[in-house]
């Protein structure tokens, strides 16, 4: 993926394609769109992807997720993490 090669912006401009081409917007999509604004260094896209995310998915956490969702190599899944919680995520 975009995200885990560190193409952090092709991963933003392709999810913002999606997005205004009306594609469909879902938690899975959020989360890494969410990382890639913080590795970009654009706080507030990213919390405001973040609480897009909360809207979808009132119950999301960090911990919960940690255990949903796993790269192959553990450094990406902690990168991701770490991200997200940048982003304003709650633990």
């Amino acid at each position: 993926s975009k995200f885990i090669s560190g193409r952090y912006e092709d991963a933003i401009e392709a999810y913002s394609r999606n997005a205004a081409q009306g594609g469909p917007i879902a938690p899975p999509m959020l989360h890494i769109w969410a990382a890639s604004y913080v590795a970009a260094g654009r706080m507030e896209e990213a919390r405001k992807t973040a609480n897009e995310l909360l809207k979808f998915l009132p119950e999301f956490s960090l911990s919960r997720f940690r255990m949903l969702h796993m790269y192959r190599k553990p450094e990406d899944s902690q990168r991701l993490i770490g991200y997200l919680r940048k982003a304003g995520l709650p633990e």
